[in-house]
């Protein structure tokens, strides 16, 4: 089992993180610092070349907390987006305008790693 979590925090470069079991809720919820919330639509990345399907993860009240844009998640979302509009899973009319907030974990690997979460 292999998985990796990218960490995108406000204002910096995406931090990458190798697992060998899936992380459990309570170190995810460390990493974004708070209750977790789904990315909808978040369901691939792109990783150097290759799109990965993942589950991007965020805190769910970054917004109510005031906590900073994050400029480089907010780009990948609408990049997994943008791929899923054009697969045909999600309709372009319902795209979300608004930007990702606070520190966003992206977790991608492996079968196993990803069933597992």
């Amino acid at each position: 089992m292999r998985g990796t979590v990218l960490v995108f925090q406000p204002h910096a470069v995406p931090q990458v993180t190798e697992f060998s079991r899936p992380p459990s809720p309570e170190e995810v919820q460390a990493v974004v610092g708070g209750d977790l919330q789904l990315v909808p639509g978040f369901r691939t990345i792109r990783y150097g070349a290759v799109v990965m399907d993942c589950f991007a993860l965020c805190n769910a009240n970054g917004k109510h907390k005031g906590l900073a844009m994050n400029d480089l998640a907010t780009i990948a979302w609408k990049e997994a987006l943008q791929r899923a509009v054009e697969a045909g899973l999600w309709r372009s009319e319902v795209m979300p305008t608004d930007p990702l907030v606070g520190t966003v974990a992206v977790l991608f690997g492996d079968r196993e790693f990803m069933d597992a979460l």
